[in-house]
């Protein structure tokens, strides 16, 4: 089966619908999305459908944007579940805005992991009006933990799913990068290390569901590059390869 969400709001005053379809592209049902607000003079975005291990149920997440002085202010959103079998929704999780967090990741026990952080404000490195969380629910909709960061950790992705841990990076937009590993059990921070490079950090791979590789486009000297870092189960760089060339590899 193939799923995936039509008229994703864009535009105002266009509703969502989720869709199942066959692997011909025939529909087997679609079903209008009820979001939190469903304002028409606002926009919406929407992350990709994810399936439970068991094909049963259907995640997504979508979050409300409005523009602030050019820069995108996201300040509604939720993780969303629904029957695979005809669509019909099971329950809603409110999360909040979702930025750079607009993605699901399911476990193999059915653990579903997303995050709430807000965009970027203006001026750059200025604190959002909450701090990036991250969110473990339990295949019924309820909470299993949260992790919500501190200090000059303003901004986050969810960038991959190991089979003890959850990657991620962190910045306060302004001079830091850091990659983090989160305990699948509790959310209890492994560890977060400084990549050394101002930007937003992107996960290439995992191998083992401990050592990491991840893409880190790099701003260095005034020009743009590209470096491939190694991480190993302790969150330790142990090697890294620059290329010239610009944006994620």
């Amino acid at each position: 089966k193939l799923f995936w969400i039509e008229n994703t709001g864009h535009v105002p005053d266009k509703t969502a619908s989720l869709v199942s379809a066959n692997s011909d592209l025939s529909k087997n049902w679609g079903v209008t999305l009820a979001l939190e607000s469903n304002a028409s003079d606002l926009t919406y975005g929407f992350s990709n459908p994810a399936l439970s291990p068991d094909q049963s149920m259907v995640y997504f997440t979508y979050y409300k944007l409005e523009e602030v002085r050019g820069n995108k202010t996201f300040n509604e959103g939720a993780l969303y579940a629904h029957n695979a079998s005809d669509g019909s929704p099971a329950w809603s999780y409110h999360i909040g805005p979702m930025d750079n967090l607009g993605k699901v990741m399911v476990g193999s026990d059915g653990t579903i992991y997303v995050g709430s952080s807000y965009g970027l404000t203006d001026p750059y490195g200025t604190p959002p009006p909450a701090y990036p969380t991250v969110y473990a629910i339990n295949p019924n909709g309820t909470l299993k933990w949260s992790h919500t960061f501190s200090g000059t950790d303003y901004y986050a992705t969810l960038e991959a799913l190991g089979s003890d841990r959850i990657f991620g990076t962190v910045t306060d937009d302004s001079s830091y990068s850091k990659v983090f590993a989160l305990n699948l059990t509790d959310g209890s921070v492994l560890w977060k290390n400084n990549v050394n490079f101002y930007s937003d950090a992107s996960s290439a791979d995992i191998a083992d569901g401990s050592d990491s590789f991840f893409s880190v486009p790099a701003i260095s000297s005034g020009t743009s590059s590209t470096t491939i870092q190694k991480l190993d189960s302790n969150g330790n760089i142990k090697w890294g390869i620059n290329y010239p060339a610009a944006g994620d590899v």
